[in-house]
């Protein structure tokens, strides 16, 4: 069995008449490159001007050189259409159907490739409004078939069809993450999601679900619906092994390579932290204990995971709420409810967070999400809060495994929302 696969990815578009995108390419880029780390050379990557029709016919006919015992791979980020196609580079916006590829025509091709599984994977939609990834047209023929019956064509024995959102929904890209909502969560499950994880693989079938469901919940946050879909099917069990970012992902994404966090407060700047924010820390702690370390190096808490922690009394769980709280507003997803925590303060504190509140109101935008920290100094919580209130929007979290250290539980809890 041997990986064969494609990855397309298109922000920007030859004609003028065609809006561009800002995180398509990078969807593409780093598939291609996460599969390439992990089931090695067989996998071929056309973005932006790479992407024309041509391009990509020949592409998919080196495909159909396939054997029946490989995997095939095909994942296309960019702009559907109304009227059902995909839209390459050099598509022209009055006749879709000769200059990008429709539904039927992209079938027709599947229908050549041998390899008994075979996976299409498109963060794309055929309906929506601005701003969703949908190409609008100036009219669509009354006698056209739906976007559902177009992609149910597609799919059958052997192969799965996985789109982002159904034929009547949006599918959306988020800024901060850099990714459309579909590529970062799938990204996230190839790299071994617990949900995701069946004797030490990673499960297809479990792989969508999760998908589905993280897509589904972030575009809630966002007061979108998006829910992700899946069609065919494929005989036994699929599974892959868990995916891992290695040369070929580092070297596309260099600022995701960063060297493990030590004790030391200094080696939290990689991450982004400014510098008012660490001398605030240095002044207040004397360094990152073990579960603190854990919590980032392990257990992805910078990197935006979710949390949950149970440990005894002074054990560092404070730090770990402040650390996860100021990179969420650093990329754009947290505010803070500055709060000092659930023991009463003693009056002098008290004081403080008078003092704190009155010098600095929070903009209105700002939500509090239950984040509590308290400060170890007055000088410290008044630099957070005055960093804080640069700029923030909503927080989006996300979930991460269960592991017993130090004597603290960080555990998974996909009901919460803190």
């Amino acid at each position: 069995m041997q990986f064969r696969g494609l990855f397309v990815g298109i922000d920007r578009y030859a004609s003028p008449g065609i809006k561009w995108l800002s995180c398509a390419a990078r969807d593409a880029i780093a598939l291609h490159a996460i599969f390439g780390d992990t089931l090695g050379e067989g996998g071929e990557l056309l973005v932006d001007e790479q992407a024309t029709r041509s391009a990509i016919t020949e592409a998919i006919d080196r495909l159909a050189a396939s054997q029946p015992d490989d995997v095939v791979v095909i994942a296309f980020s960019g702009h559907g259409s109304e009227t059902h196609e995909l839209v390459t580079y050099d598509a022209d916006g009055l006749d879709l159907a000769a200059t990008a590829i429709p539904l039927d025509t992209l079938g027709a091709w599947l229908d050549r490739i041998p390899a008994r599984q075979v996976i299409l994977l498109l963060d794309c939609c055929f309906s929506g409004g601005m701003g969703a990834k949908v190409l609008q047209v100036a009219s669509v023929p009354r006698s056209m078939g739906s976007a559902t019956q177009a992609l149910n064509q597609l799919s059958g024995d052997g192969r799965l069809i996985v789109t982002a959102s159904t034929a009547t929904q949006e599918a959306w890209e988020n800024t901060p993450l850099r990714h459309g909502l579909f590529t970062y969560y799938l990204l996230e499950a190839l790299q071994g999601a617990e949900e995701v994880r069946q004797a030490g693989k990673v499960s297809i079938y479990r792989l969508i679900e999760y998908v589905s469901r993280r897509v589904t919940d972030a575009a809630a946050r966002l007061n979108k619906t998006q829910q992700p879909t899946i069609r065919g099917r494929i005989d036994g069990e699929l599974t892959w092994p868990i995916f891992r970012p290695g040369p070929r992902y580092r070297a596309a994404f260099p600022e995701r390579s960063r060297a493990p966090v030590t004790a030391a407060i200094a080696s939290l700047a990689p991450h982004g932290f400014p510098p008012t924010i660490l001398d605030a820390w240095a002044g207040a702690i004397p360094s990152l204990n073990a579960l603190q370390r854990d919590a980032i190096n392990d257990f992805g808490l910078l990197g935006g995971a979710h949390l949950v922690v149970s440990a005894p009394t002074s054990s560092g769980k404070t730090m770990i709420g402040e650390l996860a709280a100021l990179k969420g507003v650093l990329v754009g997803h947290a505010a803070i409810d500055a709060g000092y925590g659930t023991v009463a303060p003693d009056p002098a504190r008290r004081r403080a967070r008078a003092r704190t509140r009155r010098s600095c109101r929070l903009p209105p935008h700002v939500k509090g999400v239950g984040v509590r920290f308290q400060p170890r100094t007055v000088a410290s919580i008044q630099s957070m809060i005055s960093w804080l209130c640069a700029g923030c929007c909503p927080f989006n979290a996300r979930v991460t495994r269960m592991r017993w250290t130090d004597s603290a539980l960080l555990s998974q809890d996909p009901a919460s929302g803190v």
